[in-house]
Parts: structure tokens; C-alpha cells; sequence
């Protein structure tokens, strides 16, 4: 009997320390970091986008100076497409933040960790979750 209300109390200490956890996780003072880190970042994005879209682009008649105008065009083209892709992903972060879900893995509905939103504040998922993905992703072609 004692035996039982020895495991019954670390199973309550253990589930009570776990949701403390959890609610100190994505606290108001988290989100908040993190939503001004994400809207700084697209910010910068866009400024960045718009300065790529503003290359200059003459007519050139030198075959090389218009070599070399397509190659800084194309560069130009693929820095304003993966800021849009940023940009993409931010905004779900933000969205994900005012529906209360920023933080948590979308598969497993872990908590992705407060080290790995550092580095990218826009993640969806843990590692290991990502890790899956990836793996099935080589194995079958698809998430």
C-alpha cells in the first residue's frame, strides 16, 4: 500500500513538474521574443527582395557585359524567390503564434525547443520528426 502511494506521488510530482514545463514554454514573454524576431527577419527580407528587384539592367551590346547581366538577373530572380519562400514561412509562424500553436511540432505536437526557434524560428517541426519526413521522403519521394 505504501509502495503504491510512493509511485502514485512521483507520478504526480512527474506530471505536475511536466506541465510546468510546458506552460513556462511558451509563455507570453517567448512569444512575444519570438514574434519580433520573426517580423524583424521579414522585414529584412522584403528590404532585400526590393534591392534585388531594383538591379540595374541596361540594354547591353557587348555579348559579355549581357552574359554577365543574365547571370546577375538569374541570381537576382532566385534571392527574390527564396525570400518570398521566407517570407511564406514566416507568415504561418506569425499565424501559428495568434492561434496559440508557435512552438509545437505539427506532426507530433511536441514542443520543437526553445534552442532550435533560436536558429529558426520558423520551424514546424522537432528533429526528429524532420528527421522522419526526410527519411520517407528518400524512401517513398514524398512527406
Amino acid at each position: 500500500m505504501l509502495e503504491t502511494v510512493v509511485k502514485s506521488s512521483k507520478e504526480e510530482a512527474r506530471k505536475s513538474r511536466a506541465k510546468s514545463t510546458l506552460e513556462e514554454y511558451m509563455c507570453g514573454a517567448h512569444l512575444r521574443q519570438f514574434k519580433e524576431l520573426l517580423t524583424a527577419h521579414r522585414r529584412d527580407l522584403i528590404a532585400l527582395a526590393d534591392r534585388a528587384a531594383l538591379g540595374d539592367v541596361d540594354a547591353a551590346s557587348d555579348p559579355v557585359d549581357r552574359a554577365s547581366q543574365e547571370t546577375e538577373c538569374a541570381a537576382a530572380s532566385a534571392a527574390i524567390a527564396r525570400a518570398r519562400r521566407q517570407i511564406k514561412e514566416i507568415d504561418a509562424a506569425l499565424l501559428r503564434i495568434e492561434q496559440g500553436e508557435y512552438g509545437y511540432c505539427e506532426d507530433t505536437g511536441e514542443p520543437i525547443g526553445l534552442e532550435r526557434l533560436r536558429v529558426n524560428p520558423s520551424a514546424r517541426y522537432t528533429v526528429e520528426a524532420l528527421t522522419v519526413r526526410e527519411k520517407r521522403s528518400r524512401q517513398f519521394g514524398a512527406n
